[in-house]
């Protein structure tokens, strides 16, 4: 069998849609692992639409991270029918560092009927571990 057919037959057995959603609200916060956390300022990009740069202000210093954000949808005709997959990659902006710090995850959620969360809350470590960016999204229904 060629590589052309098992591409169709997986698509007939296990045709899926997927769209990305849209946030209602986004919430960004920093916290050091010693310290009290703080709310950050943010912005998307108008020509990356899932990039966006986040300022948080730490004492006297702000810290800026460059986050790739998205929220997919897959729609599939077998079980598990709804299946989320959430990217949240965190570049820090260190200035004057010659290697930028980054971290990420890909997260996968499978439901067995139509579900839309009302929210997810992520957390990635920044500063070299020694503070986390939080990221608090509401979907729109």
């Amino acid at each position: 069998m060629n590589v052309k057919m098992l591409a169709v037959l997986f698509l007939l057995f296990n045709s899926f849609s997927l769209w990305a959603l849209d946030f209602e609200e986004l919430k960004f916060e920093y916290a050091p692992t010693d310290g009290a956390a703080s709310s950050c300022l943010y912005e998307s990009l108008e020509d990356r639409p899932y990039d966006i740069v986040v300022k948080c202000a730490f004492f006297s210093q702000v810290k800026e991270f460059m986050v790739h954000l998205i929220v997919r949808k897959y729609s599939f005709t077998k079980a598990p029918t709804d299946r989320y997959e959430i990217l949240y990659w965190v570049t820090n902006r260190i200035p004057g560092a010659k290697v930028p710090e980054f971290t990420g995850s890909t997260i996968w959620f499978n439901f067995i009927e139509e579900t839309i969360p009302h929210s997810l809350k992520l957390t990635q470590h920044v500063d070299n571990s020694f503070a986390n960016l939080t990221v608090e999204i509401k979907l729109k229904k």
